[in-house]
């Protein structure tokens, strides 16, 4: 009698990195979130120089650049000149421990 034994190798994915953009309005001069939306970044972030990627904070120039980049590529939907912020960081640093590993 032969009996045959099934193995399943598990998927493992790459590790990316998933930013969050926060869209925001105005009111009574505060920005407001009404909307957000996530989009790979670890392409537009490896193609980053080390200085910038080493710039790189939440809600600052140095993430909504990511995020701009992102529309220009068609990764996710444009604001049309609204407020938003981005968060990225912990993203990023997940990446690089997951790279690690």
């Amino acid at each position: 009698m032969t009996t045959t034994t099934e193995t399943t190798t598990p998927t493992v994915t790459a590790p990316r990195i998933t930013a969050t953009v926060y869209f925001q309005v105005w009111q009574n001069n505060y920005a407001v979130t009404v909307d957000q939306a996530t989009f790979d970044a670890t392409s537009l972030y490896e193609a980053m120089s080390v200085k910038d990627r080493a710039a790189i904070e939440d809600n600052r120039d140095s993430s909504d650049n990511i995020y701009l980049d992102a529309v220009e590529r068609g990764l996710v939907a444009a604001w049309h000149d609204r407020p938003f912020y981005v968060d990225i960081a912990d993203a990023i640093e997940e990446y690089l421990e997951a790279k690690a590993a």
